[in-house]
C-alpha cells in the first residue's frame, strides 16, 4: 500500500530490503528503473525493467568503473537498440508483470480505488481481509467470461 506521493522504485527497495536470497527475477516498468533499486537487487537477481527510450549505456570510466548492477541494464538497453522495445519484451518475458496488473485490476473493480478507513493500521487490516476474499473467489473457481454478440 503506498499513497501517490511514494516513488514506486524507493518503496519496491524498502520492500525488498533483506530479502534479496529469496528472489530470483524482478519485473517492473519504467518506473522501476532506479539505479538505487538496481543496486539493491543486485547481480544475482534478473532485472526485467525496460529503461526510457532515450537511455544511454553506461561505461567504465577513469575515474570509475562499472557498478556491477548497471550490466543488466545496459544489456537492456544494447538489445533494445538492436531488435527493438517489443521484442525485448517478448524475449525477456515482461509481459508476466501484467499477471499481477491483473491482480490489482480484479481487486479495484471488486472493492474500489479506495480505503474506507483513515489510519494505516486500519487499512492493511482492510487490505488483509480483502485479498482474503479475492483468494476464496479463485479458490471457489473463476468465471467463465466471453463475448456476447
Amino acid at each position: 500500500m503506498t499513497g501517490n506521493d511514494e516513488d514506486d522504485a524507493a518503496v519496491a527497495q524498502k520492500m525488498i530490503e533483506g530479502k534479496t536470497q529469496q528472489i530470483s527475477s524482478f519485473r517492473g516498468d519504467g518506473a522501476y528503473d532506479d539505479f538505487s533499486l538496481r543496486e539493491s537487487l543486485g547481480v544475482s537477481i534478473q532485472q526485467i525493467i525496460p529503461p526510457p527510450k532515450d537511455a544511454v549505456i553506461h561505461y567504465d570510466t577513469k575515474k570509475k568503473p562499472l557498478a556491477d548492477y548497471l550490466i543488466q541494464r545496459n544489456q537492456a538497453v544494447e538489445s533494445i537498440h538492436e531488435i527493438g522495445r517489443k521484442e525485448w519484451k517478448i524475449n525477456s518475458e515482461y509481459h508476466e508483470r501484467s499477471l499481477n496488473e491483473t491482480v490489482m485490476f480484479r481487486y479495484k473493480t471488486s472493492f474500489g480505488g479506495e480505503m474506507t478507513t483513515r489510519k494505516m493500521e486500519h487499512q492493511k487490516t482492510e487490505v488483509n481481509i480483502k485479498c482474503h476474499i479475492l483468494n476464496t473467489y479463485r479458490r471457489q473457481g473463476m468465471p467463465i467470461a466471453y463475448k456476447v454478440a
